[in-house]
Parts: structure tokens; sequence; C-alpha cells
């Protein structure tokens, strides 16, 4: 799949406002195709997607699969290519230089039906996306949680890879220095034991983040750390501990993913882009 689709919650403007608007928002036109050649770093306007559950009925964080196959399609049409999170990490750090519009996919909470309803479909289209685990519910066999032989199988394919999502899905912002550092360092060697790769991201659970959940984060051995607020995110603006991701909700079909690539949502990225191509366009 030649989407590059990077799901990130970027300290950049009014990060609520964003993500309200896109939950319930979209542009009248969609952006038109703008091509797959490297920009400069700042030029890059990478998307971080997130998703939770799929076809489990109306749950706000439930997408269906019907929507997963449209929203795939539209960024294949539309020439967003889905990386993996070895390239945005690359990019982050000024190894790689990426096209305009990409993006990265993310989900949360090792939900059973991301192997049952939106594998086949990640499969077909060949896009890469990353597992947020959070391992002790996956250490205890949990009935609606994926298996450790199903993300070994996903992983296997060089489609998946694996982020912490913490060790029993608690914010970091309510636990003592002492009990986050064990959490953390314990989720990190349980998913490498499992996969065999200590995963680089950490996704917050409950998006539950301050200075010093960040700092755990920083001094456990994780490179990159995602929210879950909505925002435009910038190469060497945007804060490597607190990088946005926009929640895709239920009711979103292919129209309100196109708005995350529009002139509107990166309207306030605008500054840090000054001499590129007009955002979104």
């Amino acid at each position: 799949m030649r989407v590059l689709l990077v799901l990130v919650v970027a300290g950049i403007g009014n990060a609520h406002a964003l993500d309200t608007a896109l939950s319930g928002r979209v542009g009248r036109s969609a952006p038109q195709p703008i091509g797959r050649d490297p920009v400069e770093a700042r030029c890059t306007q990478p998307v971080v997607l997130l998703y939770h559950a799929f076809d489990r009925g109306t749950s706000d964080l439930s997408t269906s699969s019907a929507a997963l196959e449209r929203h795939l399609t539209w960024l294949e049409q539309n020439q967003v290519e889905l990386i993996t999170m070895d390239r945005f990490v690359a990019f982050f750090q000024g190894r790689e230089r990426l096209p305009r519009r990409v993006a990265v996919l993310t989900i949360d909470d090792g939900d059973a039906t991301v192997y049952t309803r939106a594998w086949p479909i990640l499969r077909r289209h060949e896009a890469h996306f990353v597992l947020g685990l959070p391992t002790k519910l996956m250490e205890s066999g949990r009935r609606g949680m994926l298996t450790w032989d199903q993300v070994r199988e996903m992983v296997g394919t060089g489609l998946a890879e694996v982020a912490s999502h913490g060790y029993e899905h608690r914010g970091l912002t309510g636990l003592r220095s002492a009990e986050a550092a064990r959490q953390l360092a314990l989720s990190r060697r349980i998913i490498e034991e499992r996969v065999g790769r200590a995963p680089v991201a950490f996704f917050y659970p409950l998006g539950a983040v301050d200075a010093r959940a960040e700092d755990e984060v920083r001094r456990a051995g994780f490179e990159v750390a995602f929210t879950a607020q909505g925002a435009p995110m910038v190469a060497n603006v945007t804060n490597p501990m607190r990088i946005p991701r926009v929640t895709v909700r239920h009711d979103q079909d292919e129209r309100g993913v196109a708005w995350f690539f529009g002139a509107k949502f990166w309207s306030g990225a605008g500054r840090f882009q000054a001499g590129c191509e007009e955002p979104g366009r």
C-alpha cells in the first residue's frame, strides 16, 4: 500500500478544539494529490491516525470494517503513503525525508476485532500499522483481547509493528514515579520477549501525560511517545514525547479522514511551513 499514514498528536494550537472538529466536521472538498517525492522535513504533513476496535456496534471508538476499507481506499487514491513507525522515527530524528503527505495508522488496546475484522482488510491493502498493546491484559488471556500468536502472525508479515500502551493500561500521571517506572519497564520487557523486539514507541494510556510522565517514558528507553489529542505536527517543533494522534470515530467516513489532510486542519501549522506548498493543497 502506498499510503504514509502517521497519526500524531502535536502540541500546535488548540489540540482539544481540533480533535472536536475532527470528530464532527469535514472539509467541503478533498485535498488534491501532491505526489510522493521527498520534501524538506518541515514541509511534510504527517498524520497519525488512532483506531481502537472494529464492528463493535455503535460505540464511539468502534469503526466498521466497511468504513476502514473506504478509509484505506481514499488514502491510496490520494497518494497518502502509510509508513512504518521505524520510518516515522527516522523522519522525526532527521535521518529520513518523506513526501509531503504521509500517515501512520495506529490501533490501541489490543481488541480481538483487530485480528478478526480489520486484519483481513489491512493485509489485502498491504497497509502498515502499529498495535498499541497493554501487556498485562494481553498476558491475562482475557476474552476479547488479541493473543500473542495473532500478534506474531501480523508482525511476521512485515505490516504490523508493536508499541507499548502500558502494562495495566493506567494513566502514568496517577502513578508514583517508582510504580510508573516499574510498569514501563515491564511492558517493554514483555513485548520484547513475546515479539522479539523492544518497542521504540509508547502510546500514553488514557491519553494521560504531564512533564513527569514524559521524563519517565524517556528514561524507560522509548524514543517517541504519542498522546490522543488531535493536532498537526511539524518536524523539529513537535515534542517527541507528546506527538499527537487524531482519533477516528464511529461515524467518520472517508470524508472525515480526508479532513485531516486538508487546509483547515493544517492551518495552525502555517507559520512553521512558510515557503512550503500551501498546507493541505
